[in-house]
């Protein structure tokens, strides 16, 4: 599952020009997932247990959303 959704999430940054956001996005997307109030951070691997993706990658790629709805288009 979790090359599935790595695949997916790379087509989606790909169609969407390779668009990053920026620093302070990236921050405030990472401190979600840092206290995500799910407990689904796995700090360890720094990797969302929800949808297995790295979190410093993830969170930096603009066509990303959390897989919960807690950044990216729903938050």
């Amino acid at each position: 599952q979790m090359a599935v959704n790595f695949g997916t999430a790379m087509v989606n940054y790909a169609f969407d020009g390779f668009k990053n956001v920026d620093h302070e996005e990236q921050r405030r997307r990472l401190d979600i997932c840092h206290s995500c109030p799910l407990g689904l951070y796995d700090a360890e691997q720094d990797r969302c247990t929800a949808c297995g993706c790295n979190s410093t990658v993830s969170s930096r790629i603009k066509s990303y959303d959390c897989p919960k709805g807690l950044w990216g288009k729903n938050g």
